[in-house]
């Protein structure tokens, strides 16, 4: 608010970024990532509004997040270059969601720590979850996999799954694994 206006920051890499608080992005505020590692944030991650865009070229990265997810109406996280972009809940302790935002293009939802996920809101996804360990608990908000949305997880392994109702748009007479 202190420039009037909307505000746009790109950040570049190719190591490993270490956050050892929050990743906070305010109303208005522009971030767009260029970088081919993992952003470990060890706090929450908060967007107020504006765009969070984990990739604008070929690179790959990783925004692994370890306690909550806060992101209000408005906010928005996307992907606009060519690499392979993921939000990665790691969390070992409860981990809130309170996504009230928007994930757009091809962000990878993932969750791959023995903390449990409660979806506080209704979430909805456009291109894949992953999930390897953990639980995402569904029972009070929605989890609606949108009709390109797939899923990646191992159906022998009791590790990574949904706890409670999900929803997956678009399914014409064919098989879908619900974990």
């Amino acid at each position: 608010t202190a420039a009037g206006g909307t505000c746009n920051y790109t950040a570049a890499g190719t190591s490993r970024v270490l956050i050892r608080n929050a990743l906070e992005l305010g109303a208005g505020v522009n971030l767009n990532l260029n970088c081919s590692d993992t952003i470990f944030v060890l706090a929450d991650l908060i967007q107020q509004a504006g765009t969070l865009n984990l990739g604008n070229a070929p690179r790959s990265v990783v925004l692994l997040v370890q306690q909550h997810i806060t992101q209000s109406p408005g906010a928005v996280i996307t992907e606009t270059g060519t690499g392979i972009q993921t939000l990665l809940l790691k969390g070992n302790n409860l981990q809130l969601i309170n996504m009230r935002g928007t994930i757009l293009n091809q962000v990878s939802f993932a969750k791959d720590g023995s903390g449990v996920a409660l979806m506080k809101t209704p979430v909805s996804l456009p291109y894949k979850l992953i999930l390897k360990a953990g639980r995402i608990v569904t029972t009070t908000s929605l989890l609606t996999l949108q009709a390109s949305c797939t899923i990646q997880a191992d159906t022998l392994s009791a590790d990574g799954f949904i706890d409670g109702p999900m929803k997956k748009d678009g399914l014409s007479n064919q098989g879908f694994l619900f974990p």
